[in-house]
């Protein structure tokens, strides 16, 4: 019975393998969006789909966990408590920057994930087991993160904002959890399905072109004010908007994903080591390529620099998760032996 419980499901380490790439690649991408129309355009399709269905699985996984929630909501918060003070280092040691309290409220860079995962687990604790009043849960928190839109004084401050955009996608995936039906992945349904992602491609491509349109609006946290000073009812529509790509977008995803055991699934099982760590590999990249001289046409540059940031995210990714397995397991494995400190005791 322990051999079967250890069993992983490649599907879904397939799915959070292809994520994790996307989260790392994207993060890859935005010191170059300003400056390159096709790294822009690829970032924009990313963000369209990639946290929103991450945070689909986290909801998922999380329904159907057996841990108590508020010890993983517990563990969340070391984690983002840990890795906030790391950033006030870093801002000290590289900037100058003087060590204030204060910066525990602001999440640094992509730690809002953290933090979102502490109040998420939270209200998985309350969630009603009856689907129906999911579906409640559901349309009440959409209903909540378009209205607070209107709010400028929820944003980015303890991650507030972001929490309201993404809690709809966490109870989204508790919800499928509840349904427990599996996603069908048969060759008509992901003919058609990669037909429908080649057209929403093509539409959030042509969005990425649009003057009207502000990017921002798929990070969540900031209010309609600040996205459309003169059209806050026009933010509304663009978040209701970016809602409905998401939902789309991760929809199709799902059906594309292959089920047999591939490289991925390896990357899908350190998904969250990951997320921690390539934060702080990221400024070795970015020193790498600014010294690269390239030549000739500007948007055939940026596909040389996409394909250099999509190789350096797999390899960041794969270095992670082997050293987590081979490095980091094998040491806690001796230390609960006992043997590093018979070594020394020799």
């Amino acid at each position: 019975m322990e051999k079967a419980a250890r069993v992983r499901n490649s599907y879904w380490d397939n799915l959070k393998g292809i994520l994790i790439l996307l989260v790392v690649c994207g993060h890859l991408c935005e010191r170059y969006i300003d400056d390159s129309g096709l790294l822009r355009h690829i970032w924009i399709v990313v963000y369209s789909f990639h946290m929103p269905l991450f945070i689909f699985v986290n909801g998922y996984f999380a329904r159907k966990s057996t841990k108590p929630a508020a010890e993983k909501s517990l563990k969340m918060l070391k984690y983002y408590l840990l890795m906030q003070v790391l950033f006030m280092f870093g801002n000290h040691w590289i900037r100058g920057a003087e060590f204030e309290l204060a910066i525990l409220a602001e999440p640094a860079y992509c730690c809002w994930y953290l933090i979102f995962l502490v109040y998420a687990y939270l209200f998985m604790k309350f969630l009603p087991d009856e689907k129906t009043k999911v579906v409640k849960w559901v349309a009440v928190s959409l209903v909540l993160s378009l209205l607070v839109g209107f709010d400028v004084s929820v944003g980015h401050p303890y991650g507030v904002g972001r929490t309201f955009y993404f809690l709809p996608y966490f109870f989204l995936g508790a919800l499928w959890a509840d349904t427990g039906r599996e996603i069908k992945t048969d060759r008509q349904r992901k003919i058609i399905c990669a037909v429908l992602a080649v057209l929403i491609f093509l539409v959030l491509w042509k969005l990425g072109d649009a003057e009207w349109f502000n990017r921002s609006v798929f990070s969540g946290h900031q209010s309609y004010e600040r996205l459309y000073p003169d059209h806050r009812l026009f933010g509304l529509l663009n978040k209701a908007a970016a809602y409905a790509a998401a939902a789309v977008t991760g929809f199709l995803a799902l059906h594309l994903v292959p089920r047999r055991r591939t490289i991925l699934c390896f990357l899908g099982r350190h998904t969250l080591l990951i997320y921690l760590v390539h934060i702080f590999v990221l400024p070795m990249e970015f020193h790498l390529i600014r010294d690269i001289e390239f030549v000739g046409e500007k948007e055939l540059n940026s596909a040389v620099i996409l394909l250099i940031l999509a190789v350096t995210s797999a390899i960041i990714c794969y270095v992670l998760s082997v050293s987590y397995r081979f490095v980091i397991l094998n040491l806690m494995s001796k230390i609960k032996k006992g043997e590093v400190f018979e070594r020394r005791a020799r």
